[in-house]
């Protein structure tokens, strides 16, 4: 089996500050995870399928809580939500592993906790996991303007050596008024240019996410 690193990180894939244990069948939504699932929901209702996209995800643990509340749409392919991660790792191995490890008592940081690694396990097949996906590559990846809701938690924007390049490239991912969800605030000049010519407008912040449209 393909050894796993344990990167430096929130390798749970919880979004911004919901770090919690995730049991059952369709565990409860907290944070932004609701403010996007209504997103998704509004979104399902004025078109016939919605793609979701989460940048630097790592075990997706949120993303993965928000695909059981969408079971249905999921398997009906109605909803595709992506999981991408810079690392290239295989994501069941490195889940079997990690579980393993944890399961005999380790203490790792940022790893979750048993139940929730089980949670993920049982419900990964709800969402597509893509790999060695650099955000720059992420439009030709995943083709123009396919991408409804793009959320990003301090990893593919944040830590992108290439700021301007990073969001052009989300952008052109993105249908017109694509939502996207960061904790990067987009106006900085010096790492993505001048945000009137991103491609995105400001819409609002929610706790620590700066909220935009695409243009």
């Amino acid at each position: 089996m393909t050894e796993f690193r344990i990167y430096p990180g929130p390798n749970s894939g919880f979004f911004s500050g919901i770090e919690r244990a995730l049991s059952g069948d369709s565990p409860p939504l907290v944070g932004i995870e609701v403010n996007i699932t209504e997103e998704i929901t509004k979104r399902l209702q004025e078109k016939g399928k919605v793609t979701v996209v989460g940048l630097g995800e790592m075990f997706a643990a949120s993303l993965v809580a928000i695909a059981t509340h969408h079971k249905s749409d999921v398997e009906q392919g109605r909803l595709l939500i992506i999981a991408t991660n810079w690392e290239e790792f295989n994501t069941r191995e490195a889940l079997d592993y990690i579980t393993r490890i944890v399961s005999i008592g380790a203490n790792i940081a940022n790893v979750p906790d048993l139940k929730t690694l089980q949670f993920i396990q049982r419900n990964m097949e709800l969402v597509n996991w893509h790999n060695g996906v650099d955000t720059t590559d992420l439009s030709e990846r995943l083709g123009r303007e396919t991408v409804d809701i793009v959320h990003e938690n301090y990893g593919g924007l944040f830590r992108h050596p290439n700021g301007t390049n990073a969001l052009l490239s989300i952008r052109e991912a993105m249908v017109p008024q694509g939502v996207l969800f960061t904790t990067e605030n987009l106006a900085q000049p010096k790492k993505y240019g001048n945000l009137d010519n991103t491609g995105f407008a400001r819409v609002k912040k929610i706790s620590k996410y700066h909220v935009y449209q695409r243009r």
